[in-house]
């Protein structure tokens, strides 16, 4: 997801759901509302590029992930989608935070991981659970805010079929 455009010479106009950031040789500062800056910043300020920030609410899903489980050789297929919103936008800019996915990538990697790790493929409801709360309080950077985590867990192919046949058996028994 792109959080911002490139860079304009001059304020764009106002649209919802954006907040331009301008950055100058005194920093970035963020005009929210569609305010505008008065005549002494744009003098003194040294205001030169202008940003449109997305602050809207976003989802953003990563691909399936193959982690491992509380029991060795069986693994979960994990795929997860993340609400969030951009909470800072001067400081989005400031850090050249332009996709939040690169930045998201690795930690909501290592957080499924974690969590997987504590639960057999059995109790696949439990992982979703656990993972889905660590998703949403994952600490990232500020300008960006996670707000919701949605996470669908799964036996992978290896650990259904032995599943499969764990319960077929104690059918016979």
């Amino acid at each position: 997801m792109k959080l911002f455009n490139e860079p304009a010479t001059s304020a764009p106009p106002y649209k919802p759901g954006f907040v331009t950031v301008a950055v100058g040789t005194k920093g970035a500062m963020a005009l929210k509302g569609g305010t505008r800056l008065s005549w002494g910043e744009r003098l003194l300020g040294g205001y030169t590029s202008y940003y449109q920030v997305d602050t809207r609410r976003t989802t953003i899903q990563f691909g399936k992930l193959s982690c491992a489980s509380k029991v060795s050789g069986l693994e979960f297929d994990v795929i997860a989608s993340l609400t969030l919103e951009v909470v800072d936008p001067a400081r989005a800019v400031q850090k050249g935070i332009s996709e939040s996915e690169p930045i998201l990538h690795q930690p909501v990697k290592r957080v499924i991981e974690q969590n997987a790790l504590n639960f057999d493929v059995a109790d696949a409801n439990a992982a979703k659970l656990a993972i889905e709360k660590a998703l949403v309080g994952l600490k990232t950077d500020l300008a960006i805010r996670i707000i919701d985590a949605s996470v669908d867990v799964r036996p992978d192919e290896r650990a259904r079929e032995l599943l499969r046949t764990i319960g077929e058996e104690q059918l016979v028994i």
